[in-house]
């Protein structure tokens, strides 16, 4: 599956989340009102999100690249007020330049995930930045750190009924809930994962629910 396929729902996954982010109220979080808005972590997104899926970096696999922040998975623990362009450039300019300088050990490193071999990167170190970049439809330079994920020919949707909740099953594994179908179903589609079961689950639908809910609770700390 070659990455103009997987481009367009990737970026919806992405918006997605930062949708999701923006919805977020006191309700989700009880401390809310003694921060400033707080986004989801990006990696409990992702795992959540897409089944069987990870983020982590390593030192020794991490390889400087140029990626369009519309793929990456971020968020943000607080409200940056708007600085305007001479500051938003500044601050864009320094990331770069960390990365241009291969200076990954650098504690402001952008140092993110790629998830297999689709275009979906996610946030670990230098998960504010990525909304500048976003917001000036600018390319960006991180450290990237390849994450291994199934192929489509080991995972199976399956479609849990009478509620139409969706699961992800890999290989012999019991189907994990995908919490979000809307987004993670065209994601998988446009990946190559064809075959899909149908099972039987009152539960599924309360366990789809559960996870939404989780995920609106894992909040960045300030």
């Amino acid at each position: 599956m070659s990455d103009t396929q997987l481009i367009s729902p990737c970026r919806a996954f992405v918006s997605f989340k930062d949708r999701l982010d923006e919805s977020l109220t006191e309700v989700d979080d009880p401390y809310e009102r003694f921060y400033e808005r707080r986004a989801i972590f990006p990696k409990k997104f992702l795992r959540d999100a897409l089944p069987f899926s990870d983020a982590f970096y390593s030192y020794d696999d991490m390889v400087p690249e140029t990626i369009d922040p519309t793929l990456v998975i971020s968020g943000q623990y607080r409200d940056r007020p708007d600085q305007g362009r001479d500051y938003d450039h500044e601050i864009m300019e320094w990331s770069d330049g960390i990365v241009s300088d291969n200076d990954k050990y650098c504690s402001e490193a952008p140092r993110y995930a790629r998830i297999g071999t689709m275009p979906l990167y996610v946030a670990l170190e230098g998960k504010n930045r990525v909304t500048l970049f976003k917001r000036h439809q600018r390319p960006m330079r991180a450290f990237i750190t390849p994450v291994a994920f199934p192929a489509p020919s080991d995972l199976t949707i399956v479609r849990f009924s009478p509620f139409g909740a969706y699961g992800l099953a890999y290989q012999d594994e019991p189907a994990r809930i995908i919490p979000y179908p809307e987004v993670a179903l065209p994601l998988l589609t446009a990946y190559g994962v064809t075959s899909q079961e149908k099972s039987w689950s009152l539960r599924a639908a309360g366990y789809a629910r559960t996870a939404q809910n989780e995920i609106r609770k894992s909040r960045m700390a300030p």
